[in-house]
């Protein structure tokens, strides 16, 4: 973090990730996430004026990427015994197909952009912080399906990209301030918009109605754990 004259500020973050869940590329194993962002103090100013009651303006921006590790896959074949006391199959072993072997898979990834003002006025009675944040992915895990020779009707792949715009808006005002009394309203208003832009689970034969109407379709143009309902004639 550096700091000049408390009216600047800049923070940059890096790291690397590494997974053994991945595949046997090692280019796919490591993925550095990193974040810039940046603060202006704005009433710190010289030139800021001092009369219009505003004790503090500041303007916020960040930007960052980062990388998901998927969980329950692995890059090995994993057989599971199955049927060994059963007496239908003695004297035989039978094995059944615990994890399809995903030599390929790699990290999902997210880039993600934050504007925000901060503001405080009249003598810290009103205050409140304006945030939008905008976020795509890529690389998100999907299925498809695959011969039931492999021992699996579907496998894991990165092939879904996905858009988020959020918007914030938080005020805060204390309405009366007495010696032993305060009283303070807050008021928060929210709105998010999701929206998947490549990948779908849509899968003939492998979905229902009921996966439309449960909220576990993945559609283009829709947002994810969107619901779907029947369209009626009146």
């Amino acid at each position: 973090v550096y700091t000049y004259s408390d009216r600047y500020v800049f923070n940059f973050n890096l790291r690397s990730d590494g997974s053994n869940t991945f595949g046997q590329y090692e280019r796919y194993k490591f993925r550095p996430s990193w974040s810039v962002s940046g603060r202006w103090n704005a009433h710190k100013e010289p030139f800021f004026p001092t009369n219009y009651k505003i004790d503090e303006l500041s303007l916020r921006l960040s930007y960052g990427f980062r990388g998901t590790s998927p969980s329950g896959v692995t890059p090995y074949m994993v057989l599971k015994d199955y049927g060994h006391h059963e007496p239908s199959y003695y004297p035989e072993t039978v094995s059944s197909l615990y994890s399809f072997p995903n030599a390929g898979l790699k990290w999902e990834q997210t880039a993600t952009l934050n504007a925000g003002i901060n503001f405080v006025l009249f003598g810290n009675r009103l205050s409140g912080s304006l945030d939008y944040e905008w976020s795509k992915s890529k690389d998100l895990l999907l299925s498809r399906p695959v011969s039931l020779v492999n021992g699996t009707r579907t496998q894991l792949y990165n092939g879904g990209k996905k858009e988020d715009d959020l918007f914030e808006m938080e005020i805060r005002g204390e309405v009366l301030k007495q010696k032993d009394f305060r009283w303070v309203i807050t008021a928060n208003l929210t709105r998010h918009k999701e929206k998947i832009l490549t990948g779908t689970n849509v899968i003939p034969g492998e979905v229902s109605i009921a996966d439309y109407l449960n909220g576990s379709i993945l559609m283009e143009g829709f947002p994810v754990d969107g619901f779907f309902s029947y369209k009626f004639g009146g």
